[in-house]
């Protein structure tokens, strides 16, 4: 749970929610919906001002991030649900990490 509430408080930080992968930012505009589904993910669900994700040097809308036990899911656009583990986004001693970039 405590990886859950980190992510969700960096997601409105000054510096984003920023792994090596991705880096999601929500401006305090953004309206969202915090709420836990069917399958037991802490589901976080942006209004009609949806962030933007950038995963590298891409950009694309972010419609929501399922955050569960041992990772989550992305939900960008009409694209699939993109999965990932903490263990790829969260350095060692379970902090956030610093770039993405690397």
């Amino acid at each position: 749970m405590l990886k859950i509430n980190d992510i969700i408080k960096s997601l409105f930080s000054d510096e984003g929610f920023c792994t090596k992968y991705f880096c999601v930012k929500c401006s305090n505009e953004v309206k969202v919906k915090i709420y836990i589904d069917k399958d037991g993910y802490s589901v976080v669900e942006f209004d009609d001002k949806k962030p933007s994700i950038n995963i590298k040097f891409i950009s694309f809308n972010l419609n929501a991030i399922y955050l569960g036990d041992e990772g989550g899911y992305l939900s960008i656009g009409i694209l699939p649900k993109i999965p990932f583990k903490y263990e790829w986004v969260l350095v060692p001693s379970g902090k956030i990490e610093d770039s993405y970039f690397e």
